[in-house]
């Protein structure tokens, strides 16, 4: 028999950024009522359909019931990012000026639309059965924004804060983190913000920087969206709401020191992270050599750092056809459409096989970049995030 909890709690505001944050955080968690659980394990989606939360139920309960784990899916800051699951499009005022030049390019008359809104310029759009291409923004459920990993993560480990204070027993389990692409990159992002809380990370394609489309949208390049939408002959690039600009003179400037302590594979922050931690996490990293979003370079470096500074790393590296087996690798394109059902299937028991225990906290740890400071201290009822 499976225990099922929804909880809602408070987590972190914006600490970058100095924004309030209105809305609480949810998870939910399964867990089994009649034995020890052997472990936390949780699972992170990345973005786009694997978010779809009946399916979160059903692959969370699976996992509890068959590993008897405590089986965890945090709703994480700007997780509602996308249409299907709770995401609106509208066009801000960047949306608005190249929209202009679309209507200036094809002479594009509206005085047959008796109301200018999001819909009609849309159905007018559609309407003329042309190639057109123009960006809107996606607004996440909450009106969230794309702070870009670092509150994810910290929403997860006020997650497993309050799982230590309400669950008795489970301040002395492994902690292991499944995540897929974006879901990846969050579980590093835990493991470097918490050193020692975390004691195994299994990463599908995750990206090893933040890419720029993801984090500043259309001000980086407006051709490269991060998720489009086909009309007919209309195409929509669409990039998710966000505050980071490229403007310099902008206290929502995304500079180098907010780039470097996104970059999980900084070799003077990994050392950081990797000093004095006797027992120190394991990871497991799957990725595709023709990966178009998440540089495989990128991730032989981190692989690499990762190992130098003391770290046990599997990586499973994909190149052929013939690794493509039709079941966990269906493809070699970004995510390799791997089923993160098939990877923790394969991945879970050699974990749990392992003597492995509750790697403890390390209270704090700071990350000197390029001008600043970020400190993190786990000792407070929430986890507590700087930049000084």
């Amino acid at each position: 028999m499976l225990v099922h909890k929804t909880k809602k709690i408070v987590s972190c505001n914006d600490f970058e950024l100095g924004i309030k944050r209105d809305t609480s955080l949810e998870y939910r968690v399964s867990y089994p009522s009649a034995e020890k659980a052997k472990a936390i394990v949780f699972i992170i989606p990345g973005f786009g359909a694997d978010t779809n939360s009946d399916y979160m139920d059903k692959l969370r309960e699976y996992v509890a019931n068959t590993f008897s784990v405590v089986a965890v899916n945090v709703f994480y800051h700007c997780f509602y990012s996308r249409p299907e699951n709770g995401a609106t499009l509208a066009f801000d005022d960047l949306d608005i000026y190249y929209l202009k030049k679309v209507i200036e390019e094809f002479n594009i008359d509206f005085s047959d639309v008796e109301e200018i809104n999001k819909e009609s310029v849309l159905k007018k759009l559609h309407s003329l059965n042309r190639d057109i291409t123009i960006s809107m923004t996606l607004i996440p459920k909450n009106d969230e924004y794309q702070n870009f990993g670092l509150m994810q993560a910290v929403d997860h480990l006020n997650v497993l804060k309050d799982l230590h204070k309400t669950l008795e027993g489970s301040q002395n389990l492994p902690v292991v983190c499944f995540g897929s692409s974006h879901g990846g990159y969050i579980a590093h992002i835990m493991a470097k913000i918490a050193p020692a809380t975390i004691s195994h990370v299994v990463d599908n394609s995750s990206y090893v920087k933040a890419p720029l489309q993801y984090v500043v949208g259309k001000e980086s390049d407006v051709n490269t969206p991060e998720f489009f939408l086909h009309e007919g002959k209309l195409r929509v690039h669409c990039f998710v709401q966000s505050y980071w600009t490229t403007d310099s003179s902008s206290p929502y400037y995304f500079s180098q020191d907010r780039s470097l302590m996104r970059d999980i594979s900084n070799l003077q922050h990994i050392k950081v992270c990797a000093k004095d931690v006797k027992n120190k996490t394991n990871y497991s990293i799957y990725h595709s050599v023709e990966d178009s979003i998440a540089p495989v370079e990128d991730k032989k470096l981190l692989c690499k750092n990762l190992e130098e500074s003391g770290y046990s790393v599997a990586f499973h590296l994909f190149s052929k056809m013939e690794e493509i087996d039709g079941k966990l690798i269906k493809n070699l394109q970004h995510g390799m459409s791997m089923s993160i059902k098939e990877l923790i299937k394969r991945e879970l028991p050699q974990i749990l096989e392992k003597s492995m225990c509750s790697m403890g906290e390390k209270h704090s740890v700071e990350y000197l970049c390029d001008t600043v400071t970020y400190a993190f201290d786990f000792t407070k009822n929430l986890y507590e995030c700087r930049v000084v």
